[in-house]
């Protein structure tokens, strides 16, 4: 008598759904923070800009991502949202979903302080002294020069000038910037 021993093999295959998990990020010049963060308002030259434009992005989620909000609102397909933000401190929530309705959620918090501006350095030159001998005509239209070349703005800025008599004798300073 013959035994026949049969293995029976059977295929078994399995599909793993990657971890659904959302991921908050703030988009500000192509640069995404996804941690907490304090920035400030970027500074260009004018003091009376004081908004930042940022994009709320959920682009880094994970998993079978089927829709995507945030608490703001903003509702799209490609998880972002874009707005306007001034000095302050602000927190986003991030909701993503699946098929199945599982939903997973980030907070993001972000600080924009003032724009950071140096104040510019005025630098008159040295006193000088000028008797009025010296100068044909002082006080009947005589002229001198005030020079502030030396003055500087650490932001680069442009700097204008205004001159203001504090001593002596009242003088016409003219066209005093």
């Amino acid at each position: 008598m013959r035994k026949l021993l049969v293995i029976a093999s059977t295929l078994i295959s399995f599909q793993f759904a990657q971890d659904l998990e959302a991921i908050a990020g703030i988009n500000i010049d192509g640069t995404i923070h996804t941690e907490d963060t304090t920035l400030p308002v970027p500074h260009d030259g004018n003091p009376f800009t004081s908004t930042i434009s940022i994009t709320l992005d959920g682009s880094e989620s994970t998993g079978d991502v089927e829709t995507c909000s945030w608490a703001t609102g903003g509702r799209d397909s490609d998880c972002s949202f874009s707005t306007v933000v001034t000095p302050g401190s602000y927190s986003y929530v991030l909701t993503v979903s699946d098929a199945d309705g599982n939903t997973s959620e980030d907070e993001i918090n972000i600080t924009i302080t003032a724009e950071e501006n140096t104040s510019p350095v005025s630098e008159a030159g040295e006193d000088v002294y000028i008797a009025a001998y010296d100068v044909a005509g002082f006080g009947l239209g005589g002229e001198f020069t005030l020079d502030a070349a030396g003055s500087s703005d650490a932001d680069g800025d442009a700097l204008t000038f205004q001159w203001m008599q504090v001593a002596g004798e009242t003088l016409d300073l003219g066209d005093n910037t």
